[in-house]
């Protein structure tokens, strides 16, 4: 098993150890999803792994300080940065990027109680009451 297998399999559990976490391969590269959506992608080349993670747009520009860390084509605008590695070593920066990353893609825990203290609490866009809608009077 050479460097970049090894790097690559301590990836693929940093990634499966986060909560609601699975791997498929998507465009032919292996990615980690939670709840349907990517958090988490690399490709390998000849010499280092390349990983997509997401940040905000203030942590992205913080992170592109390291020589490492460039926009992630297609989604960089989004805060996704593309952070080369090549030695296991390198894989402990990058677990705070994972971390960060599944934190803001898996779903956020909804405070049911939040509606039942608040009975007037504005409805989002969409919602409906199970109600038929009024008519505007003429």
């Amino acid at each position: 098993m050479s460097n970049l297998d090894r790097l690559a399999e301590d990836l693929r559990g940093a990634c499966l150890g986060h909560a609601g976490a699975v791997e498929q391969l998507v465009w032919g590269h292996p990615v980690f999803k939670v709840a349907g959506k990517i958090f988490c992608g690399f490709e390998r080349d000849d010499s280092a792994l390349v990983v997509v993670t997401k940040l905000t747009r203030d942590e992205q520009a913080l992170a592109l300080a390291d020589p490492d860390v460039s926009v992630a084509p297609y989604v960089g605008r989004h805060g996704w940065i593309a952070t080369r590695i090549a030695r296991r070593g390198e894989l402990a920066k990058l677990r705070a990027f994972i971390a960060r990353s599944h934190e803001l893609v898996a779903p956020k825990a909804r405070a049911q109680s939040a509606s039942k203290t608040r009975p007037n609490a504005r409805r989002a866009r969409g919602a409906t009451s199970g109600h038929a809608p009024r008519r505007a009077r003429k």
